[in-house]
């Protein structure tokens, strides 16, 4: 019976109000999961931060004491360090060993996995916003599907705790596109105006000098930002003054942020950015680790033939692709974030996303391809994940939209069934792929920490040779075996390097060089300190 009382709407918010303790409880279990089952770096990117981290926390400073790579020839060690990747990782995770007085590894995660937590609650946020014309029991069923996409993401869970840049690059990647671009704003509207316009923008010069100091191509995000200004200047925007303004504050604030990176580098290197410019000519990915690295040069890179770029072109491009397919779009999600973005295509966040994206995956394909086949492209392309799990709400909706009309489909009925499988599926595919290639068949000793262990285990085999603790080691991930024993290392070459290598000096040895007998799960040379030459 109508008794002609207006009943008011549902909250936006009210699933959310209603069941957050239990995602609350849900969201931390997960961190522990990875906590507990992910006890090392695991990997060489991760374990670098980890590395410059545990030396900033104990007072050495942007310093390494291991040489991956050879391209900023070298002089030896100690060496500066992050001249190849950027230092805001190992700075932020830095913070929690400074603030429990550990060196460890669980203290330095503890930055990042709280940022790792408060990733479901910013993509619920963002697909319960994206779209203004949404009824608010629209809104809440996104909100939901979206926070458990992001909380069971699949490939991504496995490196949200630990010391990489995945985390930092989502929550920038984010806030840039959502304050330069804004969440729903469309070209025929008017542009912002006002003194928080001002603040606006030189807040946007710190957010693109903080991607920079994430990844070294954060650097594309400061080369989109006059995008940005030019759509809120408005047409015309090469002729206002206004523009030029908005131009200079936001390179003061990439510089309030960036800037003492540069003038470091410029004062070591004589180059804002050193160490990475050789990476345009390689031509298999193991010339990385050539040395000396003044090989990589245009002429060698051309001599190799226009063949053998367009392949290696080619396979990156075969490869970037597959990640965004399986990665990215959890191959079922794909399609869903495709519609979801193409109904949003008006935005100019979305206008903004896709221009930024587009390049980003040209940089990672076309201009470095190895890298980019390598983890970069995977690395790279996280800045946008949030807005692609936010876009698939938006996209299942299209759908149902198109079902109810041409198939007589029940709106509410078909989002309880399609919305709560898709989730029950990604969380299914997540803890799946978590279980077989993070923990393995025996969770007492993960899979995870295989490489830590083989390592302490070749730590031990060299005290028993008497190898002094200071001996320099080399080895063909210097991060992660520096991770698990503290030890100097140098990368292996590509090949026998043809003059010496930076002091201090390794020979190249079959067997230890204190004895005959090979170290057990790892090719490694060493020699001690005493005999190092001059």
């Amino acid at each position: 019976m109508n008794t002609g009382v207006p009943v008011p709407p549902v909250r936006s918010q009210s699933i959310a109000f209603r069941l957050w303790p239990i995602l609350l409880v849900i969201n931390l279990a997960v961190i522990a999961v990875c906590w507990q089952f992910q006890r090392s770096p695991g990997y060489m990117d991760s374990a670098y931060y980890y590395i410059g981290a545990r030396q900033l926390a104990s007072g050495q400073g942007l310093s390494e004491p291991i040489l991956w790579n050879y391209l900023d020839d070298p002089a030896g060690l100690p060496h500066p360090s992050h001249t190849y990747w950027m230092p805001l990782t190992s700075l932020v995770s830095s913070l929690g060993m400074l603030l429990f007085k550990n060196t460890g590894f669980l203290a330095t995660r503890i930055p990042l996995s709280l940022l790792a937590g408060l990733l479901p609650w910013l993509v619920a946020a963002l697909a319960a916003r994206l779209d203004p014309a949404a009824s608010p029991a629209q809104r809440s069923r996104r909100w939901l599907l979206a926070w458990v996409l992001a909380a069971f993401s699949g490939f991504y869970l496995q490196y949200f705790t630990l010391t990489d840049s995945f985390i930092l690059y989502m929550l920038l990647g984010t806030g840039f596109l959502w304050l330069g671009f804004g969440l729903q704003s469309t070209a025929a509207e008017p542009a912002p105006s006002g003194k928080g316009l001002w603040l606006r923008f030189l807040l946007l010069g710190v957010l693109a000098g903080l991607l920079h100091l994430t990844r070294a191509d954060g650097l594309l995000w400061l080369l989109a930002a006059p995008l940005a200004a030019a759509w809120a200047v408005g047409r015309d925007f090469y002729r206002q003054p206004r523009f030029y303004g908005l131009l200079l504050l936001i390179v003061l604030g990439y510089l309030l942020t960036a800037g003492w990176w540069l003038s470091r580098n410029l004062q070591l290197y004589g180059t804002p950015l050193p160490g990475g410019s050789q990476t345009l000519w390689l031509t298999t990915y193991d010339d990385t680790y050539a040395y000396p690295a003044g090989s990589l040069t245009f002429e060698n890179w051309w001599a190799a033939g226009l063949g053998a770029a367009l392949s290696a072109r080619w396979t990156a491009f075969l490869w970037n692709l597959a990640n965004l397919v399986g990665v990215q779009g959890l191959v079922i999600l794909l399609p869903l974030m495709l519609i979801g973005l193409w109904r949003l295509r008006s935005r100019r966040l979305v206008q903004a996303a896709a221009v930024l994206w587009l390049l980003t995956f040209a940089v990672m394909t076309l201009v470095f391809p190895f890298a980019g086949s390598r983890g970069g492209y995977l690395h790279s392309g996280a800045a946008f994940q949030p807005l692609l799990w936010a876009a698939v709400p938006l996209g299942l909706d299209a759908v149902i939209d198109w079902g109810a009309r041409h198939r007589n489909w029940k709106r509410s009925q078909a989002w309880s069934v399609f919305g709560v499988g898709i989730g029950l599926l990604a969380v299914a595919l997540t803890v799946g792929l978590y279980a077989t290639r993070i923990i393995g068949p025996q969770p007492l000793t993960p899979l995870w920490d295989a490489d830590e262990r083989t390592f302490q285990q070749v730590d031990l085999a060299l005290v028993s040779l008497g190898a002094p603790a200071d001996a320099v080691i080399m080895v063909n991930n210097p991060p992660g075996f520096n991770a698990a024993t503290r030890r100097r290392q140098l990368s292996s070459p590509m090949a026998m390097p043809p003059r010496p290598l930076p002091r201090p000096a390794v020979t190249m040895l079959p067997t230890c060089s204190w004895t005959s007998t090979p170290l057990p799960g790892c090719a490694c040379c060493l020699m001690p300190p005493q005999t190092l030459p001059d």
